[in-house]
């Protein structure tokens, strides 16, 4: 087939109906009804390998954020994850910040270093 012309989904379509399985990095609690949406769409199997994450690193970092984490009763720290694919702008990571401080809870935060620092 001829893909000069041809869009962007018009390609993943295409390739997804011709193949013999979808794979997806992602798991059934985080997105189960798109996958199985996508499997019984394209009448193939949908094999969900998980997000790959790099071993999470021993030692002081660890001990410090639990030391913190242990001042506070069980459920009462706000924790916030953005994932890796959101990297903010400093000023939109600055108002971020702000805002959570204004609430007057205790937050954690867990995304990418912002763009611009």
């Amino acid at each position: 087939m001829d893909y000069g012309a041809t869009t962007f989904d018009v390609c993943i379509t295409v390739a997804m109906k011709g193949c013999d399985a979808i794979s997806i990095r992602t798991c059934q609690e985080l997105e189960g009804p798109m996958c199985d949406y996508l499997s019984s769409q394209y009448e193939k199997p949908i094999i969900l390998t998980w997000p790959v994450l790099p071993e999470t690193p021993k030692g002081q970092s660890k001990e410090k954020w639990d030391k913190w984490l242990s001042k506070f009763e069980p459920k009462y720290v706000v924790y916030y994850a953005f994932g890796s694919q959101l990297i903010l702008q400093k000023k939109q990571f600055q108002e971020l910040v702000l805002g959570f401080e204004m609430t007057g809870l205790p937050f954690f935060i867990a995304l990418s270093k912002p763009a611009g620092v």
